[in-house]
C-alpha cells in the first residue's frame, strides 16, 4: 500500500519507533523497528487541507511535534505518539513552517519558516516565543539541535548554517556549495 511522499522523519528511542510525515495525503505514521514487520500504523489521519511537513519526537513525554503548511491555518501541532489529544500549539505569525527540531537538554522547540525567513525558538507549550535569528536564513530546509548550537539546511544559500540555540549568534556556514535536498 502507498503510504504518501516523506516530508520529515524521526526516531523515537523509547518506542524504538520511526515517525513519518506524508504531507500529499496529511497523514502521520510510525513504524515500530522492535518488530519484524514493515507494516507502518496510521498515528494521525489530518484534514484534507493540512500538509504535515517537519516532525520531532519527545521521548521524555511520549509527544509528537510537527510542522503544518495548511495554506488557510499554518501552524505547529502536538499530539502524544499515540495521536491523542491534538492541538495547535503556533497558530500565529508563522507562514511556511518547515523544519522542526527539539531540544531533550533544555525543553525546547526550535522551528524554521521557510515564507517568513526566520527561526524561533519556544515551550513546548508553545509558550515564550523568541525569534532566535531572521537575518540569516533564507529558506531554512532541515533542522537539527545539538551542544549548544542549532543546525540547519538553507535551499537559497545552498549551505549547512549552525547558531547558538540560545542566542542566534556566532552563525558559521559550515558547508556551502550543498545540493538542495529533497
Amino acid at each position: 500500500e502507498r503510504q504518501g511522499s516523506v516530508e520529515g522523519l524521526a526516531y523515537g528511542a523509547i518506542e524504538n519507533s520511526l515517525y513519518w510525515t506524508c504531507n500529499n495525503i496529511a497523514t502521520i505514521f510510525k513504524m515500530s523497528l522492535s518488530v519484524n514487520s514493515s507494516t507502518p500504523e496510521t498515528v494521525l489521519k489530518l484534514a484534507p487541507l493540512d500538509k504535515p511537513r517537519g516532525i520531532a519526537v519527545d521521548v521524555c513525554d511520549s509527544r509528537l511535534y510537527w510542522t503544518n503548511w495548511n495554506n488557510q491555518h499554518p501552524s505547529i501541532q502536538r499530539s502524544f505518539t499515540n495521536g491523542r489529544l491534538m492541538e495547535s500549539i503556533i497558530t500565529t505569525d508563522i507562514r511556511m513552517p518547515n523544519a522542526i527540531a527539539l531540544d531533550d537538554l533544555t525543553q525546547k522547540l526550535f522551528w524554521a519558516d521557510a515564507r517568513l525567513d526566520k527561526i524561533e525558538r519556544c515551550e513546548l507549550d508553545g509558550s515564550d516565543r523568541v525569534i532566535l535569528t531572521d537575518a540569516v536564513p533564507q529558506h531554512p530546509f532541515a533542522m537539527a539541535v545539538y551542544g549548544e548550537y542549532i543546525y540547519w539546511t538553507d535551499w537559497v544559500v545552498h549551505s549547512v548554517v549552525r547558531a547558538n540555540k540560545f542566542t542566534g549568534a556566532d552563525v558559521v556556514h559550515l558547508r556551502r556549495d550543498v545540493g538542495r535536498p529533497m
